[in-house]
């Protein structure tokens, strides 16, 4: 029962706290480029439900919903005109690069910090989940129906490539 009771907390953990903690840097990435390199309002969103407890500070409106696992999305517009492509290429990479930044700075707290077991157990899945977000975002591929809401969407990898590939 013990065992059971211990995959339940961590279970929880996972999708209450790590998921939706890596999820929001990335997409944090995306939204953070998007307004440097836009003057239009920008949206993050953790979950797919439309409830959610939302937050805005200037431009950038927040909205999270509970338990929202690894589901992020980034509204951004660009404005059209010479510097679409390229505006657009560095804010859809600047969501995996924060996924690996963060992966990386996790590392080098577990290497030079030493944790009690718990938060090193915290921060390890912390820099395994986002450098597994990291890889899953930068390959160029459509989602298979297994990822659930991002299904027969495009990763920004393969939004990248798309852009670059049309001239």
């Amino acid at each position: 029962m013990e065992s059971f009771f211990e995959f339940i907390v961590i279970f929880l953990l996972f999708i209450g706290f790590i998921f939706p903690l890596s999820t929001f840097i990335h997409e944090l990435g995306h939204g953070l480029t998007a307004l440097v390199l836009s003057k239009y309002p920008v949206e993050i969103r953790l979950g797919s439900s439309s409830k959610s407890f939302d937050w805005r500070i200037g431009r950038l409106t927040i909205k999270m919903q509970p338990f929202s696992g690894w589901i992020g999305f980034v509204q951004y517009r660009v404005t059209t005109g010479e510097d679409y492509k390229r505006d657009n290429n560095i804010i859809l990479l600047n969501g995996p690069i924060s996924s690996l930044v963060f992966s990386f700075l996790s590392y080098l707290l577990l290497r030079y910090i030493n944790l009690p077991e718990i938060p090193y157990f915290i921060i390890n899945a912390i820099m395994i989940a986002s450098l597994v977000q990291f890889f899953i975002t930068i390959l160029p591929i459509k989602y298979p129906f297994i990822f659930g809401a991002y299904r027969n969407t495009p990763s920004d990898g393969y939004t990248i490539l798309k852009l670059l590939k049309n001239k």
